[in-house]
């Protein structure tokens, strides 16, 4: 009897370690993936929201920035999952991500400290996975962004602002935005050297302005078309670039501090390319077909 009851509570033993084992193993699936479905047009976000605002002044004569993402969609999903990418003078500073089942809101928030005058570019990726009846999978997403502008400087007080209203702010913007503009000229000279890309055959586009598109079309595509190809394009951005940057011994490296990706658009409508460099100066090259 004795034995029966040992072999008894081994058998249970090991079925709850089963159990336990395919309840834990789908969820980390589940966050490791952002995967492009058809688009549920009957599915809206109530919400989709990225915020940058100065929280302090710090002593060290620094200062440091609130980030905040929020989104809502109009009813529960079987996935929400927000990718959210926060850049710094052009280069990535910070990133969050947040995934839940069963639900239709996500917050996220970071504090982030800095010292140099910034021009400061955040965009988030907003994602649904919708099941149906009959296992039928849909998605939903949407973008949502926010830039600010930072001036610390020894001559002016701490000055923060989004859209220039006064000369001296109309100064730093330009002055910014230059050096922005010339970093970005820099990797794409590089990367149409180093993979042979004919500029002139491509839109470009800094990840950092896709928001254009949000409820337009992109150039040479139809709205469905574009939902098609930004969902797409962030499902291979999050594989490739949020979750780490897949060099070609295979060896992955953190992508903060890489440059903005830049998306070059074939004109023939046949693929796009997505260029940007890595912490240390490599550049690096991702392409999708369109």
């Amino acid at each position: 009897m004795k034995r029966c009851q040992f072999y008894f509570i081994v058998i249970l033993s090991a079925l709850i370690l089963i159990i336990i084992f395919f309840i834990r193993t789908p969820d980390k699936k589940i966050e490791e993936s952002i995967i492009y479905f058809p688009i549920n047009q009957l599915v809206t976000y109530e919400t989709a929201k990225t915020s940058i605002n100065i929280l302090d002044y710090k002593s060290d004569g620094g200062y440091s920035l609130f980030w905040q993402v929020h989104s809502a969609l109009n009813e529960k999903a079987y996935l929400r999952q927000d990718m959210a990418l926060l850049f710094i003078n052009g280069r990535l500073k910070e990133k969050m991500g947040k995934w839940k089942q069963n639900t239709t809101e996500i917050k996220q928030q970071k504090k982030i400290s800095e010292k140099e005058s910034s021009h400061v570019q955040a965009i988030t990726f907003h994602y649904s996975e919708i099941h149906e009846a009959g296992e039928k999978i849909t998605s939903a997403h949407t973008m949502s962004a926010e830039e600010l502008y930072v001036i610390n400087s020894l001559f002016s007080p701490l000055l923060s602002f989004k859209k220039a209203a006064t000369e001296i702010e109309r100064d730093w913007e330009k002055l910014l935005d230059n050096m922005n503009n010339e970093l970005q000229k820099q990797i794409i000279s590089k990367a149409a050297k180093a993979f042979s890309i004919n500029e002139k055959a491509y839109h470009i586009i800094p990840l950092t302005d896709l928001i254009k598109y949000n409820h337009k079309p992109l150039h040479g595509f139809t709205i469905k078309e574009s939902e098609r190809i930004i969902g797409q394009l962030w499902e291979g951005l999050y594989k490739n670039y949020f979750l780490g940057i897949k060099k070609d011994d295979g060896t992955i490296i953190d992508s903060l501090n890489s440059t903005i990706p830049l998306l070059l658009f074939a004109k023939d409508r046949t693929h796009l390319l997505i260029i940007f460099e890595s912490a240390s100066g490599e550049s690096f090259l991702l392409r999708q077909t369109l």
